[in-house]
């Protein structure tokens, strides 16, 4: 009985020996594949990230790094691996985008400002329609976090995907009023080419050029002044002709100054001593 006892304890122990060591390898075969993908994104290696996957790799495999724990797809954004994020659109590997309400892939790609991830990530889930959720307690979409975090090279995209300026959040905001609210020029810029109404009132009664004319900044002020219409004033002079200088007069003739000299003429009837001669003159010697 002893005997019997001793070799089923033994059967058992061993049993769970190899069961460790079953789950010892597992994990650290998992642990080897994490680490080889992170380094490989780490080091941009296509060959290395392609051998992660054909290994069995997951994108949804979770390694903690910087105190946080990401998905190797976040990592892919995180890092702006376009070139592994295009292998993997090649092979028809879908990123997952997560279900938290407040981030998820496309929010972690917002802050990058990078069209090329953008188009990348798009690329890769085709369906995906991007303004098919709202983040947060303020219910924003992606063309509201762009615009708060001026991410103004991707307003293009967003808008082609079906946003718009006057897309409000839970709060009455837009687009167009966050971009005014966070100072973002260049978005701004961008919504006054596509002929965006700087005047309308979002849901909290203000408009972009209410919340522009409250800042500081030169350039933004200047902003919203051209958008003030500038009606030219004509001043018509009613001048009097030009007084004329005196060096402008004509000159006098001397001849119209001549006074009437005829009684200087001498007369028909000249008196006999008209007729003297020097000899007679009373100025000769």
């Amino acid at each position: 009985m002893k005997k019997l006892r001793l070799i089923v304890g033994a059967g058992v122990g061993i049993g769970l020996s190899l069961y460790t060591l079953t789950q010892f390898q597992d994990s650290s075969i998992s642990k080897n594949l994490t680490d080889q993908a992170l380094l490989s994104i780490i080091k941009n290696d296509q060959k290395s990230f392609k051998s992660y996957l054909a290994k069995g790799g997951s994108l949804e495999s979770s390694l903690n790094l910087e105190g946080q724990s990401f998905k190797i797809g976040e990592l892919l954004v995180k890092y702006q691996r376009i070139s592994l994020i295009k292998l993997v659109s090649d092979i028809n590997l879908p990123i997952s985008f997560g279900d938290s309400a407040d981030s998820d892939m496309w929010t972690m790609a917002i802050p990058q400002n990078n069209p090329d991830l953008f188009q990348a990530l798009m690329d890769t889930n085709p369906d995906y329609k991007l303004n098919s959720k709202s983040y947060g307690k303020e219910g924003r979409n992606l063309l509201h976090l762009a615009s708060v975090q001026c991410s103004h090279k991707l307003l293009g995209q967003l808008q082609a995907s079906g946003m718009n300026w006057n897309d409000k959040d839970k709060t009455g905001a837009t687009a167009l009023t966050l971009a005014a609210k966070h100072d973002c020029l260049q978005a701004l810029s961008f919504w006054k080419e596509r002929s965006a109404d700087f005047r309308a009132l979002d849901g909290r009664g203000e408009s972009a050029l209410s919340i522009l004319r409250t800042k500081q900044d030169s350039a933004l002020v200047a902003f919203a002044d051209s958008f003030e219409d500038k009606t030219q004033t004509v001043v018509v002079a009613h001048s009097s002709p030009a007084k004329v200088p005196n060096f402008y007069k004509k000159r006098v003739n001397p001849s119209d100054r001549v006074v009437n000299r005829s009684h200087l003429l001498e007369p028909a009837d000249r008196p006999e001593d008209a007729n003297e001669t020097s000899e007679y003159s009373e100025f000769s010697d």
